[in-house]
Protein backbone atom coordinates (compact mmCIF):
# COMPACT_ATOMS: atom_id res chain seq x y z
CA UNK A 1 0.00 0.00 0.00
CA UNK A 2 1.21 3.48 -0.81
CA UNK A 3 1.81 5.99 1.98
CA UNK A 4 0.94 8.90 -0.36
CA UNK A 5 -2.81 9.28 -0.48
CA UNK A 6 -3.36 11.63 -3.38
CA UNK A 7 -0.80 14.24 -2.30
CA UNK A 8 1.34 13.94 -5.43
CA UNK A 9 -0.36 16.84 -7.24
CA UNK A 10 -0.71 19.20 -4.31
CA UNK A 11 0.86 22.17 -6.10
CA UNK A 12 -1.40 21.76 -9.13
CA UNK A 13 -3.74 24.68 -9.63
CA UNK A 14 -1.59 27.24 -7.80
CA UNK A 15 -0.26 30.22 -9.64
CA UNK A 16 3.27 31.39 -9.10
CA UNK A 17 4.12 34.95 -8.16
CA UNK A 18 6.17 35.34 -11.35
CA UNK A 19 3.38 34.36 -13.73
CA UNK A 20 2.62 36.90 -16.43
CA UNK A 21 -0.92 38.07 -16.95
CA UNK A 22 -1.99 39.43 -20.30
CA UNK A 23 -4.46 42.29 -20.43
CA UNK A 24 -7.64 41.36 -22.29
CA UNK A 25 -8.72 44.17 -24.59
CA UNK A 26 -12.00 44.56 -26.45
CA UNK A 27 -11.99 43.73 -30.16
CA UNK A 28 -14.20 46.05 -32.22
CA UNK A 29 -14.41 43.48 -35.02
CA UNK A 30 -16.14 41.03 -32.68
CA UNK A 31 -18.55 43.70 -31.33
CA UNK A 32 -16.90 43.77 -27.89
CA UNK A 33 -17.38 46.87 -25.73
CA UNK A 34 -16.37 48.17 -22.31
CA UNK A 35 -19.17 48.79 -19.86
CA UNK A 36 -19.73 49.51 -16.17
CA UNK A 37 -22.21 47.48 -14.14
CA UNK A 38 -24.96 49.75 -12.81
CA UNK A 39 -27.34 47.21 -11.27
CA UNK A 40 -27.36 43.43 -10.73
CA UNK A 41 -30.77 42.06 -11.73
CA UNK A 42 -30.45 38.47 -10.53
CA UNK A 43 -30.30 35.17 -12.39
CA UNK A 44 -26.84 36.13 -13.75
CA UNK A 45 -28.14 39.21 -15.57
CA UNK A 46 -26.90 42.75 -15.10
CA UNK A 47 -27.82 46.23 -16.22
CA UNK A 48 -24.66 47.83 -17.63
CA UNK A 49 -23.87 51.27 -19.02
CA UNK A 50 -21.85 51.56 -22.20
CA UNK A 51 -19.31 54.35 -22.67
CA UNK A 52 -21.74 56.37 -24.77
CA UNK A 53 -24.29 56.37 -21.91
CA UNK A 54 -26.71 53.72 -23.22
CA UNK A 55 -27.90 51.14 -20.70
CA UNK A 56 -28.21 47.53 -21.84
CA UNK A 57 -28.98 44.23 -20.19
CA UNK A 58 -26.22 41.60 -20.18
CA UNK A 59 -26.12 38.00 -19.10
CA UNK A 60 -23.07 36.32 -17.61
CA UNK A 61 -20.98 34.04 -19.80
CA UNK A 62 -21.55 30.37 -18.93
CA UNK A 63 -17.95 29.65 -17.93
CA UNK A 64 -17.97 32.62 -15.54
CA UNK A 65 -20.85 31.21 -13.49
CA UNK A 66 -18.67 28.76 -11.55
CA UNK A 67 -17.40 29.22 -8.02
CA UNK A 68 -13.85 29.99 -9.12
CA UNK A 69 -14.74 33.43 -10.49
CA UNK A 70 -15.23 36.59 -8.46
CA UNK A 71 -18.67 38.04 -8.20
CA UNK A 72 -19.69 40.87 -10.46
CA UNK A 73 -20.70 43.88 -8.37
CA UNK A 74 -22.10 47.34 -9.01
CA UNK A 75 -19.44 49.67 -10.42
CA UNK A 76 -17.24 46.91 -11.88
CA UNK A 77 -15.72 47.30 -15.33
CA UNK A 78 -16.61 44.47 -17.70
CA UNK A 79 -16.16 43.59 -21.34
CA UNK A 80 -19.42 42.71 -23.06
CA UNK A 81 -19.93 41.13 -26.46
CA UNK A 82 -22.97 41.23 -28.68
CA UNK A 83 -24.48 37.79 -29.26
CA UNK A 84 -25.69 37.22 -32.77
CA UNK A 85 -28.96 35.36 -32.88
CA UNK A 86 -32.15 34.98 -34.83
CA UNK A 87 -34.14 37.53 -32.83
CA UNK A 88 -34.25 41.19 -33.78
CA UNK A 89 -33.18 42.30 -30.27
CA UNK A 90 -29.56 42.93 -29.45
CA UNK A 91 -28.33 40.58 -26.73
CA UNK A 92 -25.09 41.05 -24.85
CA UNK A 93 -22.99 38.69 -22.74
CA UNK A 94 -20.34 39.63 -20.14
CA UNK A 95 -17.11 38.06 -21.36
CA UNK A 96 -14.52 39.40 -18.89
CA UNK A 97 -14.41 41.10 -15.49
CA UNK A 98 -11.58 43.60 -14.95
CA UNK A 99 -9.92 44.16 -11.58
CA UNK A 100 -8.66 47.56 -10.38
CA UNK A 101 -5.14 47.05 -11.76
CA UNK A 102 -6.43 46.12 -15.22
CA UNK A 103 -8.83 49.07 -15.16
CA UNK A 104 -5.95 51.48 -14.55
CA UNK A 105 -3.96 49.89 -17.39
CA UNK A 106 -6.90 50.35 -19.78
CA UNK A 107 -7.22 54.00 -18.74
CA UNK A 108 -3.50 54.57 -19.40
CA UNK A 109 -3.79 52.97 -22.84
CA UNK A 110 -6.80 55.15 -23.66
CA UNK A 111 -9.08 52.16 -24.25
CA UNK A 112 -11.48 53.05 -21.45
CA UNK A 113 -12.32 56.55 -20.29
CA UNK A 114 -12.82 56.88 -16.55
CA UNK A 115 -16.16 58.27 -15.38
CA UNK A 116 -14.34 60.70 -13.08
CA UNK A 117 -12.66 62.16 -16.18
CA UNK A 118 -16.02 62.47 -17.92
CA UNK A 119 -17.56 64.28 -14.94
CA UNK A 120 -14.55 66.61 -14.64
CA UNK A 121 -14.68 67.49 -18.34
CA UNK A 122 -18.26 68.78 -18.12
CA UNK A 123 -18.09 72.54 -17.88
CA UNK A 124 -20.32 74.32 -15.43
CA UNK A 125 -21.93 77.61 -16.29
CA UNK A 126 -23.49 80.41 -14.33
CA UNK A 127 -26.29 82.76 -15.25
CA UNK A 128 -25.64 86.48 -15.22
CA UNK A 129 -25.95 87.89 -11.76
CA UNK A 130 -25.34 84.56 -10.02
CA UNK A 131 -22.65 84.64 -7.41
CA UNK A 132 -20.58 81.61 -6.67
CA UNK A 133 -21.04 80.44 -3.10
CA UNK A 134 -18.11 78.93 -1.30
CA UNK A 135 -18.78 76.15 1.18
CA UNK A 136 -16.32 77.45 3.77
CA UNK A 137 -17.69 80.98 3.92
CA UNK A 138 -19.34 82.02 7.15
CA UNK A 139 -22.71 83.73 7.02
CA UNK A 140 -22.81 87.40 7.99
CA UNK A 141 -24.57 87.18 11.35
CA UNK A 142 -24.15 89.71 14.09
CA UNK A 143 -23.98 87.72 17.32
CA UNK A 144 -24.76 90.77 19.50
CA UNK A 145 -28.08 91.26 17.70
CA UNK A 146 -29.00 87.59 18.21
CA UNK A 147 -28.12 87.76 21.92
CA UNK A 148 -30.15 90.95 22.37
CA UNK A 149 -33.17 89.28 20.78
CA UNK A 150 -33.06 86.48 23.35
Amino acid sequence: MSSKKGNANKSKGRTSANSTHQLVQADKKEDQIYAVVTKPLGNSTFLVEKQNGDEIMCSLKGSMKGKKFERVNKGDLVMAQEILGTSSQQKYCIMHLYNAKERKQLEKLGEFKSYEDVDASNETFEFEGDESVSKNSKPDVNIEVVIDDI
